[in-house]
């Protein structure tokens, strides 16, 4: 499986410069309408089974009362319990940005990542147009067939 650029892009110093209107070799499934498509919005992946939450990474259950995100969980949960969530991949994210906010654990939010599929024209110029004008980090193009995964970034287009 890779993760890379959708887009050839031109580097210098570390710093993406241009994106080029060229698909990177072996990315060109994208383009073709394979796959799904994803908002990338940030935060850490959960997986929800039966109940309980597993860390994609060790594939372990999550033992709350140990985990350094206990209060993040409980405070995206916000009441409910773990069973009332569908099975499946989750993101742990936060709502508000900001060191500042005194209960920044209470404005984290679980969001299903199936929720954060878009129907989006594959073309360089629709998906430029996209991340200048939606609330995202990026677009994460996924293969499942091969498991190949892709993305592009607001940040690649200088749209911070």
């Amino acid at each position: 499986m890779k993760n890379n650029s959708l887009f050839k892009r031109v580097v210098v110093d570390n710093r993406v410069e241009k994106v080029l209107n060229e698909v990177e070799p072996g990315n060109e499934w994208v383009l073709e309408g394979i796959g799904d498509a994803y908002e990338m919005l940030g935060g850490k992946e959960l997986i929800i089974e039966s109940g309980v939450i597993i860390d994609p990474e060790s594939m372990e259950q999550v033992d709350l009362e140990e985990s350094l995100l206990k209060d993040a969980i409980e405070g995206a949960l916000d009441g409910k319990g773990l069973e009332e969530y569908e099975d499946g991949k989750y993101l742990l994210s936060s709502q508000i940005m900001g060191e500042e906010d005194s209960d920044k654990w209470l404005n984290h939010v679980l969001i299903n990542v199936e929720d954060t599929k878009i129907n989006i024209n594959r073309t360089y110029k629709d998906i430029k147009i996209y991340l200048r004008d939606t609330d995202c980090l990026g677009i994460l193009f996924v293969n499942p067939d091969t498991g190949d995964e892709c993305c592009i970034t607001k940040k690649d287009f200088n749209y911070e």
